[in-house]
């Protein structure tokens, strides 16, 4: 089971049941979630990848929590991105700080600029 934990500070963490046993990461830490096979990958920002089984849930009901976060999108099915670390939206892609490029589909693209936007230049421009 995956669900954020709020701590006495303002810094939120996800508890998740990894490769190496329980885990305790930092949402902010996260640079994107991706799906792959029955298993979930936290890659974080460190460079650090976290695998953790799906179970029976979808890869949806896993990130959840992460869907929650307005610093999160989903771009593609199978992947979330951390917006905090969107260097730049490509066409069919984007490009993240560390050189990663994360497919973006075409129904998804739009929602992914109206949540860049807003998070990088405030809600008021929406």
């Amino acid at each position: 089971m995956t669900k954020i934990l709020y701590d006495a500070r303002p810094q939120k963490y996800i508890h998740i049941m990894g490769d190496e046993g329980p885990q305790k990461i930092p949402v902010m830490d996260i640079t994107y979630v991706e799906n792959i096979g029955r298993n979930v990958r936290y890659n974080l920002q460190s460079g650090r990848k976290i695998e953790a089984g799906r179970r029976n849930g979808t890869f949806e009901e896993v990130v959840a929590p992460l869907a929650d976060e307005k610093e999160f999108v989903q771009t593609h099915k199978s992947f979330f991105v951390n917006l905090k670390y969107i260097k730049s939206i490509r066409e069919n892609h984007v490009l993240l700080d560390n050189g990663t490029e994360i497919p973006v589909a075409k129904r998804r693209k739009t929602e992914l600029q109206n949540k860049y936007m807003a998070y990088t230049f405030g809600d008021e421009i929406i």
